[in-house]
């Protein structure tokens, strides 16, 4: 089985578990993160997602794939969430501005580490996922690599929008993905 470490436990981690809980998936998932968890504990453990609430990482070593807790753990990884906010922790030697820089499948610099909601900083400026959209895009993209489907999923195209008042306002970019 493949260790998921997703940091941080706030609502974009949320929404991604939310969403890689609707696949069939060969992940154990460990979840790190300060404060109230954005849901009840008892979610977390119906899920079999293991919640290390009150644990912050302090160290990320992407070599040898291990996150170090603020309770002195040691936590091996496969895949990396960064989802940790707009104050979020950046990993020494990932491509980073405002935020941890990713490509259009929310992958860092470093192939096993991820990033998602405002930690990440979207390369591509004219792609500008939801939150939703960019949850659904990464565990789409996370299972179909731990059954081993080479081809990924086609990027899904952005909903356009129903008010004419609001759609009229955008732009033609802004419409689709």
């Amino acid at each position: 089985m493949r260790r998921l470490v997703v940091v941080g436990n706030g609502k974009s981690a949320d929404v991604f578990l939310r969403q890689i809980q609707q696949y069939k998936h060969d992940f154990s998932i460990t979840v790190f993160g300060g404060g109230v968890p954005h849901r009840r504990p008892a979610w977390y453990r119906n899920h079999g997602i293991d919640l290390r609430q009150d644990v912050l990482i302090t160290a990320i070593d992407r070599h040898a794939r291990v996150a170090k807790g603020s309770d002195g753990s040691r936590t091996t990884f496969d895949r990396l969430i960064l989802a940790t906010g707009s104050s979020g922790l950046i990993p020494p030697g990932l491509e980073a501005r405002r935020g941890v820089i990713v490509n259009r499948s929310l992958e860092t610099s470093d192939g096993y580490v991820y990033a998602i909601g405002d930690c990440a900083e979207i390369r591509d400026a004219a792609w500008r996922p939801s939150l939703d959209q960019q949850a659904r895009l990464l565990a789409e993209r996370l299972v179909d690599e731990s059954l081993g489907v080479e081809a990924h999923r086609p990027i899904h195209k952005l909903k356009l929008l129903t008010s004419p008042r609001i759609a009229a306002s955008r732009t033609a970019g802004e419409l689709t993905a």
